[in-house]
Formats: C-alpha cells, structure tokens, sequence
C-alpha cells in the first residue's frame, strides 16, 4: 500500500475529514490534498509526525 493510501486509510478510519487532518497537523489544505493524491515528496519529519497523529505505521521494512 503507498503512503498516499495508508494516510487516506487511516484518516477515513478515524472519521476525520481533510479539514480535521489539516487542523491536527497544522497544514494548510493544499498541502493535504497533496499527501492524499501522492504528489507529495514526503521528509521523515512529516512521515514520523503523520505517524503519530493518526497513530499508524506509514515506513514498514520489508525484503
């Protein structure tokens, strides 16, 4: 599952809207309709703290 995915996933499973995601994470709504389309080039700062809030794993190790 892609990132985009497994954020759309989680937020959907916690009922929250784009608006509620953009709250929590302090964003602006631009930047979240760019994370849920996957035209985002995500930093492992906003992948830990995306983690968190919507209390997923998002970076999976896998062989």
């Amino acid at each position: 599952m892609g990132v985009a995915a497994k954020i759309a996933s989680a937020r959907d499973s916690k009922g929250w809207s784009k608006r509620d995601l953009q709250k929590v994470m302090g964003a602006n709504p631009s930047q979240v309709t760019r994370w849920l389309s996957g035209t985002e080039n995500f930093t492992l700062d906003l992948l830990v703290q995306l983690e968190a809030v919507l209390e997923i794993k998002i970076l999976t190790k896998s062989l």
